[in-house]
Formats: structure tokens, C-alpha cells, sequence
């Protein structure tokens, strides 16, 4: 966005305090507004009602009617930096937002770079400290951050779930790292508070965060465009990806020239013709630029002492979908977009904990990017309940078989009608961006575009594309 200031807020409502005035979740407590001398704040109420609005930084009020929806606005005057402020909302009823606060606001999105927290950069390099230390010293009452949680949609919504948070010692580990340090610096070279939203979503392409109107002319997301529209029930079109979701993951061990063979994940079975691969670790040798299903085992002697207490199978971070088997038995899964970062624990059942060699396997789809079972050696191990017992390692040499390729399988969810995830076009602007449209932002920051790599030439369009349509929609 420019650097001109424009302030617009559109406010998409949360759960109101009063039945009859109701504000959105980034008009809350201990919110950041941008500064300027007009800043539109929204709400909703009865049709037709008096709405009057009394910010504490200014000596007057601010009335307004509710049009036929309930809808209201007003605009107010925020062009001192400062705080700590409040804004009482009189209707029938009264809303009182209380700790906000006036300067410097930022919108930070993308991928998982954006994504990526503070916490999750724990060891010093040159010139970096590390997380333990950046934390403890996060005592920053006026960098105030808006994590938008994660949510697809088939059109677009009038809120997002969240709130504020100030930065200490306690949260600033759970901050987005690249959105934080930003706010940061931002709060000591400018000496004002700061807010910074985050709507971020790793592993997704660029087009999932562009309006319809943005991909209109973009022909090749007609289809997916059209499916979305022609959706009325997004619990009923939910519930039809699950199935659909299910079925395609029952079906993937046999698709492709290279399918598994039966037996794969029990003990016993023949894997001598396997390759070996060390883990954790990245894809890499021929499963280096490999998308596709990959498949993992390896087998360990359980001692006597072991047999019938419950254990915890930890394999650590995966990129980006998994399924995990326990001497043969299938213990978990996650088949979620955008969890390639999230470690694997799934529980094992006392039943199934028996003394003698016993079989692990895991299922890993890598749908782009490296692939792998990622993560630190210590967290892929298995943990017995009985803390006396503790862990056995599992790092090391695990035996692999490369599957099918991506491009030899159908759209995970074909065939159960109206399908969609993150990675299909507008659902994340739908869901994630649309409600913060008319939000005041100084700015954004975008950070990453490799879920787009594989249609690089595409991207030379579409990215700026997604900018255009961005400005457009802020009216900034």
C-alpha cells in the first residue's frame, strides 16, 4: 500500500455484550487504531435505532441511525498518538471498549514465514540472541498483536475470530516473529504504540488470499470460483470434503505405477528391498523435489516392562500430511492443510503396547516445498505413561519406498461435489481477510509465495494481481 494514509475500518461483528449493540473482535479490548483524523468505526444494532458513540480522546460525540440491516458507522477523529483510551457505545444498551489505544497499525499475511513464531527460533546465531532471550525481554505494553485465527470460507464473512494481545515475556513467544520484531521496531524508532493483525496460513497459494473479484480475470479459477458461489450450506459442503477426504486417503497406498504393497506398515513385513533414510530430516537424495506419498517404517524391541501401559508416539513437525501406524494398528493422522510445522503425538492404547519387536510406519504426503519428518532427533521417540520408564529413541535409520507422485493422483477430495480447503481460490480472503477490509492500516507486509513455485510464470501475474486487489479492496 502506498504511504499516504487512508483510514477505513469495517467492522464484522463478534459476540455482542449487549443484545442490541454489537462490535466487531478488532474493535476490542486493548485494540490499536491507526492514527489519522478520520477513522470509520462499524457496528451493528436494531434496524433503525440511535446509535451514539463517545470516544474518550475527543471532547465530542458521534451519533448516527442503524440503516434497514442494523448497520452503523461513524467517523471519528484519532490523530494524536496515545493512550490508554476508551470508546462507550450508547444504543439501547451500552458497549464499553476499554485499553485502546492510538498509533501505528499494520496488516502482516502470507505463508508460513509469516507464520513462523518467535519461540520458534530457540538457539543463538550472529547477530541474534535467540527466542529465550527476545522473550524475556517482550515487555512492551504499547506492540499489541491480532492473530486472525485460521478459517476457510465460501464467501465472505463479516468477522474474524481473535484478540488483541500486549507483548510480554508471557505471549511474545506465540507472536508471528516477522510480524513482531517489525512492531518492534516500528515502536522504538517511531515511539508510538503499535498493533499488528496477522492473517497468515502456511502452505497456501496466493490465490486462496485474492477476492473473486481479483482472480475475475483469471480464467483458470472459473471453476473453483463458481463452485464456491453455488455453495448455500458450508456445513453440508463441510461435511462432504471430510467424506470425500477420507476416501481419497483410504485409496492412496494403491494409485500409481509405485504402490506400496500390502502389509507395509505390520511387523514382520519384507522391507529389505527399501531404501534407507535418516530421520528427522528433509526429503532429499531422489526424494529431493519430491511431491508426492512417501512411506516410512522401522521396528524396535519393546521391553517386558513396557507391556500394557499406555505410550505416546511422538515423530516431531511433518511436511505437510501424515498417517502413523503402531504394529500395524493406525494411530493417528493429520490431514489438515497448513500443520507441516505442527509435531506429530498420537496416543497408543495400553492394548496395543506389547513386549517384543514392534512395527512403526508412517504415511507422509508431500503435496510441495521439501517434504520430510522434520524436527530435533529427541522429538522422534516413544514415551511410555509410566514416567519411570521414559523414551525410546527413534532417530536414526528408518527404511523408505517412494509412492506416487502428486501428479499421478486425482485432487485430494475429488469426486464427494462441492470440495474446498486453503489452498482453493478466495477461501482464505473470504475468511480471513475480507472482515479487516476497511480496517485502518498504515500498511502490509506479504512474506512468501513458494506454495505458487510450481507455476512460477503464473505467479509473474498473479502476485501483482493480489496486490492490485488488495488496494482496491482497502481503498488504500
Amino acid at each position: 500500500m502506498r504511504n499516504r494514509l487512508a483510514l477505513f475500518v469495517l467492522f464484522a461483528l463478534s459476540t455482542p455484550a449487549s443484545a442490541q449493540i454489537r462490535i466487531p473482535a478488532v474493535l476490542d479490548d486493548g485494540m490499536v487504531l491507526q492514527r489519522g483524523d478520520a477513522t470509520t468505526l462499524f457496528g451493528r444494532a436494531q434496524p433503525r435505532a440511535a446509535i451514539t458513540v463517545v470516544p474518550s480522546w475527543t471532547k465530542g460525540q458521534y451519533t448516527t441511525t442503524t440503516d434497514a440491516a442494523g448497520e452503523w458507522r461513524v467517523q471519528v477523529a484519532a490523530d494524536v498518538a496515545g493512550g490508554p483510551h476508551s470508546v462507550h457505545i450508547f444504543g439501547d444498551g451500552e458497549r464499553v471498549v476499554r485499553d485502546v489505544w492510538i498509533g501505528e497499525v499494520w496488516l502482516c499475511s502470507g505463508q508460513s514465514n509469516m507464520e513462523w513464531q518467535v519461540k520458534s527460533f530457540p538457539n543463538a546465531l550472529p547477530r541474534y540472541p535467540g527466542a529465550a532471550e527476545e522473550v524475556a525481554a517482550a515487555n512492551l505494553p504499547q506492540v499489541r498483536v491480532f492473530d486472525v485465527s485460521n478459517r476457510v470460507s465460501n464467501h465472505e464473512r463479516r468477522d474474524v475470530q481473535g484478540q488483541w494481545v500486549t507483548s510480554s515475556p508471557a505471549t511474545a513467544g506465540d507472536f508471528s516473529a516477522t510480524a513482531f520484531y517489525f512492531a518492534r521496531m516500528l515502536h522504538k524508532e517511531l515511539g508510538v504504540p503499535v498493533g499488528v493483525v496477522t492473517a497468515d496460513w502456511g502452505g497456501t497459494p496466493v490465490e486462496s488470499w485474492m477476492s473473486a473479484r481479483g482472480l475475475a480475470k483469471f480464467p483458470e479459477f472459473a471453476g473453483a470460483l463458481e463452485t464456491l458461489a453455488a455453495s448455500v450450506d458450508p456445513n453440508l459442503r463441510w461435511e462432504r470434503q471430510q467424506a470425500s477426504g477420507s476416501g481419497w486417503w483410504e485409496g492412496a497406498d494403491a494409485r500409481g505405477p509405485r504402490r506400496v504393497a500390502a502389509g507395509w506398515n505390520g511387523t514382520g513385513f519384507d522391507d529389505s528391498a527399501w531404501k534407507t533414510f535418516q530421520l528427522p530430516g528433509s526429503f532429499s537424495g531422489e526424494l529431493g523435489g519430491f511431491d508426492g506419498l512417501a512411506y516410512f517404517r522401522m521396528e524396535i524391541e519393546l521391553p517386558a516392562s513396557w507391556a500394557g501401559k499406555g505410550a505416546t508416539l511422538e515423530l516431531g513437525p511433518i511436511d505437510d500430511r501424515d498417517d502413523a501406524w503402531f504394529d500395524g494398528t493406525h494411530v493417528g493422522s493429520e490431514h489438515e492443510d497448513g500443520r507441516w510445522g505442527a509435531p506429530r503425538r498420537y496416543k497408543l492404547a495400553p492394548e496395543l503396547v506389547k513386549a517384543g519387536r514392534r512395527a512403526i510406519a508412517v504415511r507422509v504426503l508431500d503435496t510441495a516445498g521439501p517434504g520430510g519428518i522434520n524436527g530435533k532427533p529427541e522429538q522422534l521417540r516413544i514415551t511410555s505413561d509410566d514416567a519411570a520408564l521414559g523414551s525410546l529413541p527413534l532417530a536414526g535409520t528408518w527404511r523408505y519406498h517412494m509412492g506416487a507422485r502428486m501428479s499421478e493422483m486425482p485432487p485430494i477430495g475429488q469426486g464427494a461435489g462441492a470440495q474446498f480447503g486453503a489452498g482453493t481460490a478466495s477461501v482464505l480472503w473470504n475468511g480471513m481477510v475480507a472482515p479487516l477490509r476497511s480496517l485502518s492500516f498504515k500498511g502490509v507486509l506479504w512474506y512468501q509465495g513458494e506454495s505458487n513455485v510450481g507455476r512460477a510464470k503464473q505467479y509473474e501475474t498473479l502476485f501483482p494481481a493480489m496486490i492490485a486487489d488488495w488496494r482496491a479492496q482497502f481503498g488504500n
